[in-house]
C-alpha cells in the first residue's frame, strides 16, 4: 500500500447489536488514531440478538469461515503492518479466532491480541487437550498482547510474558457536563435505581430484580428501572412473570435498549446505578464507565476490574448471587443523598482522568508503536496519564 502510515487489518465486530467489543472496535475505528494509521476492516458481526452468541450453528460456521477467507485475503494484498483482534474466552469463539492469529507471521504482520474479559487463565485450565494445544500455538505467534488492568497483567501465565503484556484502559466519549452531573437532584417523590445491560443470568440482572421487595421494605418510594434487551433469553421472561406474581409493576420497569440522548436522560434521572454481574467473565464493562461519566454513585459485585476502576470511595459492593445483601447496599445509598453525592463525583472525576475516549485512542496507539518498535519519543502525541 502506498500511504506513509503504517497499516492496522482491524478484525472484530460493531454495533448493533451493542456490547462492549463491537462498541470499542467503532470507537477505535472513528478515533484520532486515524490520522495516524491506516485502518482496513473486517467486520466480524452476528446481527442476530446476544441470545446466539456463543452457540454452533451454521449460520455462525459460515461467518466464521467468510470472516478468515476475508481477512486470509486482506493479508495478502495489503500486507499490513499490524494485525489487530479481540480474542475470546470460550472454545467455539477462539477457535474462531485461530483464522485470523495462525496466519498473521506468514505476512509479516505484528500479531496484537485484545483482551476485554477477565478469565483467560480459567478459560485455559478448564480447556481440554486439543484447544489447549491450539491456544498454545496461537500465543507464540503474539506480538503484543492488550489487558484492561494491572491486575490481568498475568492473566496469560506463561504463555505470554509480562514484557509483551500492555495495559489500556477502556474509555468512552464524554456524553456528560460536569454540571449536569453535579446538579442531580438528591431528593423527588420516588427514588430511581438504574441498570444498563443484557437481560441475562450472567449480568445480575435477576438479583437486582428480586432485591426489590427487600429495597422496598426500607425505602418505599423507590423504582428501578432496567434499561437493555432480553430478547431471546428465558430469564427475561421469568423475571417479568414473576415482577407480575408480585405485583411488583409499580417498582420495577423494563425499557428495552436505550442510546443517544434517551439513555442520556435516564442516568441523569437516576440517584443509583447497580450492575451486579455473576459472570466470572468480566472484565471493564463499558455500562460502569458510562455510570461513572454519568457522576453516579455505584453499587456492583467484586468481579473484574472493578474494584480498580471505582476503589472503595466510588461503590458499594455487593456479594454475588445475593439479592438480599444486594438490597442492604441499595438501601444505604439511597437513604444517603450526601454519600451519593460524593460518590458520584469521585466516579465523575475517575472517569475523566482514566476512561475518557482520548485516553483510550492514547493508550491504545502506544501500544501499536510499541509493537512496531517506535519509540513514543518520536511522536508528537503526548502519552496520558495512564499510557501503557
Amino acid at each position: 500500500m502506498s500511504s506513509l502510515k503504517q497499516v492496522v487489518l482491524v478484525i472484530g465486530p460493531t454495533p448493533p447489536p451493542f456490547q462492549g467489543v463491537s462498541v470499542l472496535t467503532a470507537q477505535l475505528l472513528g478515533s484520532v488514531l486515524a490520522k495516524e494509521f491506516h485502518f482496513l476492516h473486517i467486520d466480524t458481526t452476528d446481527r442476530r440478538s446476544m441470545a446466539n452468541s456463543e452457540h454452533l450453528d451454521l449460520n455462525n460456521i459460515y461467518l466464521a469461515a467468510l470472516h478468515g477467507v476475508r481477512s486470509w485475503w486482506n493479508m495478502l494484498r495489503y500486507r499490513p503492518d499490524i494485525v489487530y483482534l479481540p480474542i475470546s474466552q470460550n472454545a467455539l469463539a477462539f477457535l474462531r479466532d485461530s483464522l485470523f492469529m495462525v496466519p498473521a507471521p506468514w505476512f509479516g504482520a505484528k500479531l496484537i491480541i485484545h483482551l476485554h474479559g477477565g478469565a483467560f487463565d480459567r478459560f485455559y485450565q478448564n480447556a481440554n487437550v486439543l484447544t489447549k494445544l491450539l491456544i498454545r500455538f496461537c500465543l507464540h505467534r503474539v506480538d503484543l498482547g492488550i489487558v484492561l488492568s494491572e491486575k490481568f497483567k498475568g492473566i496469560f501465565g506463561t504463555l505470554l510474558p509480562a514484557e509483551r503484556v500492555a495495559i489500556v484502559e477502556n474509555g468512552l466519549s464524554d456524553e456528560f457536563r460536569d454540571q449536569d452531573c453535579a446538579s442531580r437532584p438528591m431528593t423527588r417523590d420516588k427514588l430511581r435505581v438504574v441498570f444498563l445491560g443484557t437481560m441475562m443470568d450472567a449480568k445480575g440482572f435477576a438479583d437486582l430484580v428480586h432485591a426489590v421487595p427487600f429495597v422496598i421494605r426500607k425505602v418505599p418510594d423507590v423504582e428501578v428501572v432496567l434499561v437493555g434487551d432480553g430478547t431471546g433469553f428465558a430469564e427475561y421472561a421469568q423475571a417479568q412473570a414473576w415482577i407480575a406474581e408480585q405485583r411488583l409493576e409499580n417498582h420495577i420497569k423494563f425499557v428495552g435498549p436505550m442510546g443517544g440522548e434517551e439513555k442520556k436522560r435516564v442516568l441523569l434521572s437516576a440517584d443509583v446505578f447497580c450492575f451486579p454481574p455473576r459472570n466470572l467473565h468480566e472484565g471493564q464493562p463499558l455500562v460502569i464507565i458510562e455510570a461513572m461519566s454519568a457522576g453516579l454513585p455505584i453499587v456492583v459485585t467484586r468481579s473484574g476490574a472493578h474494584e480498580s476502576m471505582l476503589g472503595e470511595d466510588g461503590a458499594l459492593y455487593a456479594r454475588d448471587r445475593d439479592p438480599e445483601d444486594l438490597a442492604r447496599q441499595l438501601v444505604e445509598l439511597l437513604k444517603d443523598p450526601d454519600r451519593r453525592r460524593q460518590m458520584g463525583a469521585r466516579n465523575r472525576q475517575r472517569f475523566v482522568q482514566f476512561h475518557t475516549a482520548d485516553s483510550f485512542a492514547a493508550n491504545l496507539g502506544a501500544a501499536f508503536n510499541r509493537a512496531l518498535g517506535i519509540s513514543l519519543s518520536t511522536r508528537s502525541r503526548t502519552p496520558q496519564p495512564n499510557a501503557a
